[in-house]
């Protein structure tokens, strides 16, 4: 699936399965808001990327990521990116995650294009 408005230079990819373990295996760690957790990625996952006009200034962009089910414990899914730490790659969660009321989906806000996934965070922080 990929969404793109050509107008503002964007383009939205979801990615597949495979697409989603090759950027998994590229990834030294993976940094979460809360501590020590155990995380697990359980998908959906898209990428982001931009064909910035000549004087065209970043911009905010909101990632909406599907849980795979209505749950009750919303607070456990969190969005993540693939982000470069020196010469280390990490998935690290940029900003709060919030989740709308039907808790369906989850949020986040960012200023950076790249590869963002849902996963699922377990441990005493998620409450």
């Amino acid at each position: 699936m990929t969404s793109s408005g050509t107008a503002t230079g964007i383009e939205v990819k979801g990615l597949a399965a495979n697409e989603l373990r090759a950027y998994l295996h590229t990834a030294d760690f993976v940094a979460v808001k809360g501590g020590e957790n155990e995380v697990r990625f359980i998908g959906p996952a898209v990428e982001i990327r931009t064909r910035p006009a000549a004087g065209q200034v970043a911009r905010d962009y909101q990632v909406s990521l599907k849980l795979p089910i209505a749950i009750s414990n919303a607070s456990q899914f969190r969005i993540v990116h693939l982000s470069k730490a020196g010469e280390a790659s990490m998935w690290m969660e940029d900003a709060g995650t919030s989740v709308d009321r039907n808790r369906t989906r989850v949020f986040s806000n960012t200023k950076q294009p790249g590869v963002y996934a849902l996963v699922q965070v377990s441990g005493s922080e998620t409450k």
